[in-house]
């Protein structure tokens, strides 16, 4: 990422793409170290299509498991506050 003389990140249309991926793999529970993982495939390029997909795959097939439990966490935060 491109900076100013006085240390003021430029970002460019690609870094805010980026910004907005990967904050919605982290609010759909994805590691920071699958998400590392997923930008470093990303930027070898096109050959890293399959391997990118099993990451994705294996998230979508963690996913509501996460939901679950999230849901039961919050519902019985919400429960025992009233």
């Amino acid at each position: 990422m491109e900076r100013l003389p006085g240390g003021i990140r430029m970002f460019q249309d690609t870094d805010l793409e980026w910004l907005q991926i990967t904050g919605c793999m982290k609010k759909a529970g994805m590691s920071i170290r699958d998400i590392r993982q997923y930008i470093e495939q990303a930027q070898r390029g096109d050959d890293t299509i399959a391997l990118r997909l099993v990451i994705l795959h294996r998230q979508r097939e963690v996913l509501p498991g996460w939901l679950s439990a999230f849901c039961v966490y919050t519902a019985s935060y919400t429960t025992e506050r009233t």
